[in-house]
């Protein structure tokens, strides 16, 4: 079987004319998917209305609130200052010797001794639990 040279050259220009409707599609899409590759989710979820307009308020809901405002505490706002003065060396004496007195009433009465601390000890409790309870 003998192959002609017209018959390669005939299929080589179908071939060639299919290779070049193939490359414009190919651009076209391109181009198609540029101008969608620049929006962003945002974009997106802002164009979609995922959310729904209010509208305006009604009236009664205007007359039920008060109207000086709302009397809601400000979150960033420093402190008021303190009104107190600072105590003196004496009065902090005196707070300490009550402070005491009372540590050791509270010690008398818990059945320990009267001028010793208790003394924490390092022992681990020897409490155990019994088995968890099965939840069902």
């Amino acid at each position: 079987m003998r192959v002609r040279h017209a018959d390669i050259a005939g299929r080589l220009r179908g071939a060639g004319i299919v290779l070049v409707a193939l490359a414009a599609l190919g651009l076209l899409s391109r181009e198609a998917v540029a101008a969608e590759k620049h929006t962003s989710p945002l974009t997106t979820i802002v164009n979609t209305h995922l959310y729904a307009d209010p509208g305006p308020v009604p009236e009664w809901v205007e007359k039920s609130r008060p109207a000086g405002g709302s009397d809601y505490i400000p979150l960033h706002v420093p402190p008021a200052e303190r009104q107190a003065k600072p105590k003196s060396p004496a009065e902090l004496k005196a707070m300490e010797a009550d402070l005491d007195a009372a540590a050791a009433a509270n010690r008398r009465r818990a059945g320990g001794q009267v001028g010793v601390a208790p003394k924490k000890s390092g022992k681990v409790s020897s409490v155990q639990s019994g088995a968890a309870a099965p939840i069902h």
